[in-house]
């Protein structure tokens, strides 16, 4: 068996892969954990026309746990996100057993199934998979694993099995620059990311998406950002804590997980600059889809973001006169919003543009 310390190496070469300026690892575990109050996303296509997006047909209840009744929503009994008994975060029974490599697979990130595993989670990707998740859940006490893991920047939401970035992390005063998601496919995160960029006040501001594979990990981001207007460089500072929106997120696998209310992982309503959750598991960029909400500090902020989803910019910081379409029932738009006065309610798919190239990785679908 291999010493603490190897083990430790391990996660540390893991986020190293992933903590280029946005990734995942890390962990909080106290009696503290969040509550989760957010309204399910749903079916588009039920044809309503409020921003609640009603799932009817949908076997999925979307109970959140109220937190004043002991972070639960059923009479004080466990998470259930999909209407169910207790939380099962891996679609199994109600005890999270890992799927190390030697004992099960690992889904394609071209179908989504279930497979042999790809170059990605293959060799040492598959190894440092299993030694993350030994070392999470047999090595060291939470407080040990938790101080260690702060060092990156990252938080652990136990309940749902992700990671997370916390509000202050060592990334936030490196700001952002095209060159990191240039740069990110050398560390394995191969990703469709967007940006919606608009003028509000003194400064230039960009909402950036990102979703898909992280090393180990499937999950997505968004972030805030600015820069002055004279600056003709591509870096962004991180948003001040005067600059932070209110935002929520969810994470599907597909499509189809999607329409059926079947999310993968939720993130909280809260001020923020960077979003993120990150869970182990493979998915092809283009397939997964994320549900966003978020509220504009005022009218004017509001215009320039609703402007900013209609006409994104591409990977050379051009306007492409194309985006997020404002949803009409019945529509069959897989990129849209609804706009609540300053609170926008964003569903992505397929907008935006990749970060890698077939040529790159051939086990994802360019």
């Amino acid at each position: 068996m291999k010493s603490n310390i190897t083990r430790i190496l391990s996660i540390i070469l893991a986020l190293s892969l992933i903590v280029c300026c946005f990734s995942a690892c890390g962990g909080k575990e106290d009696e503290n954990e969040p509550v989760y109050e957010i309204e399910m996303p749903t079916n588009p296509n039920n044809m309503g026309s409020d921003d609640t997006f009603v799932n009817d047909g949908s076997s999925n209840t979307g109970d959140i746990p109220d937190e004043n009744n002991g972070g639960s929503s059923n009479g004080g009994s466990s998470y259930v996100p999909n209407g169910g008994n207790s939380y099962v975060p891996n679609g199994g029974s109600s005890t999270v057993t890992p799927n190390y490599p030697n004992t099960g697979t690992t889904p394609n990130p071209n179908t989504g199934s279930s497979s042999g595993g790809s170059s990605i989670l293959s060799g040492i990707a598959a190894d440092l998979e299993y030694e993350i998740k030994h070392f999470m859940t047999h090595i060291d006490t939470p407080e040990e694993r938790n101080d260690m893991l702060a060092l990156a920047g990252y938080e652990y939401d136990p309940v749902q099995d992700i990671y997370y970035t916390s509000l202050n992390p060592w990334q936030r005063a490196m700001g952002f620059a095209d060159i990191y998601d240039q740069a990110a496919p050398l560390t394995n995160m191969w990703y469709l990311t967007l940006k919606a960029d608009f003028a509000y006040g003194d400064l230039l501001w960009r909402l950036q998406w990102w979703k898909g594979q992280y090393g180990v990990l499937e999950g997505a981001e968004l972030g805030v950002y600015t820069k002055d207007p004279l600056n003709q460089s591509t870096f962004y500072k991180c948003a001040e804590d005067d600059q932070l929106l209110k935002m929520n997120m969810d994470f599907y696998h597909s499509w189809a997980d999607y329409q059926s209310g079947n999310r993968l992982f939720t993130r909280l309503e809260q001020e923020h600059w960077w979003l993120t959750g990150f869970k182990f598991g493979m998915v092809n960029p283009k397939n997964c889809v994320v549900r966003a909400t978020l509220y504009a500090h005022d009218d004017e902020m509001a215009d320039g973001i609703e402007a900013g989803l209609q006409n994104l910019t591409d990977g050379k910081n051009n306007l492409t006169g194309k985006g997020f379409v404002p949803y009409k029932s019945g529509s069959t738009a897989k990129d849209f919003y609804i706009r609540n006065g300053n609170r926008f309610s964003v569903v992505w798919h397929e907008a935006g543009y990749v970060n890698y190239s077939t040529a790159q990785n051939p086990d994802i679908e360019g």
